[in-house]
């Protein structure tokens, strides 16, 4: 069943999951519109409650996730080809491409610049104790930055997650979609369950408000 699901699903829309990702989304543009104030201390309130209680949570699930991709790295079975194909589908010049014009483009451009002077204006709170706005400031909102845009997160973005995609989608036929992610630990619940419309459903949301 699994081998043939990638022939046989087709392209379409799982309804299940974008209906209550695009409410939410229009939901939320409205009252952008009439009541932006409020809104944006709501925004706040969420992020730092957020911070508070998931932070560090957050934190090392990024160096367990580096530590992991650096064991497969370095593993004998690294070299193996995901996709049953001898030949990679898109060539070095068209992936990094791919890569510039999507990733790179709608986050590292406008961040690169971007973050290290909002790190600069505000310290984060591991920093709070330097002047804000200061030359002390400087190579802490870099420091800040670079474990954004640095290895931890293309761990995430260009390794573990992705293979564990191309794994489950090339070779098990599971949909090319973010629900596949939690197949290891949920089984078939995260693919034909509620639990697979929310994950992807929240993960546009996420997409959308990132």
């Amino acid at each position: 069943m699994q081998q043939t699901r990638q022939q046989d699903g087709g392209v379409g829309i799982n309804w299940r999951a974008f209906i209550p990702s695009a409410l939410f989304v229009l939901a939320f543009c409205l009252i952008a519109v009439v009541a932006p104030e409020g809104l944006g201390r709501q925004v706040d309130r969420s992020f730092s409650w957020a911070v508070r209680f998931f932070g560090l949570y957050w934190q090392l699930l990024m160096l367990a996730t580096f530590t992991v991709s650096l064991g497969i790295a370095a593993h004998p079975g690294a070299g193996r080809i995901l996709g049953g194909i001898a030949k990679p589908q898109f060539g070095a010049f068209k992936w990094v491409s791919m890569i510039m014009c999507t990733l790179l483009a709608g986050g590292g451009v406008f961040w690169a610049a971007g973050e290290p002077m909002a790190h600069f204006l505000s310290p984060p709170p591991l920093f709070a104790d330097v002047e804000a706005a200061s030359r002390d400031a400087v190579p802490f909102a870099l420091a800040q930055s670079y474990l954004h845009w640095g290895f931890l997160a293309w761990a995430i973005l260009g390794s573990l997650s992705t293979i564990v995609l191309m794994h489950y989608h090339y070779d098990r036929g599971l949909p090319l979609a973010p629900r596949t992610l939690l197949y290891p630990v949920f089984g078939e619940r995260a693919i034909s369950g509620a639990l697979g419309d929310i994950a992807d459903a929240v993960a546009a949301v996420a997409v959308l408000a990132g």
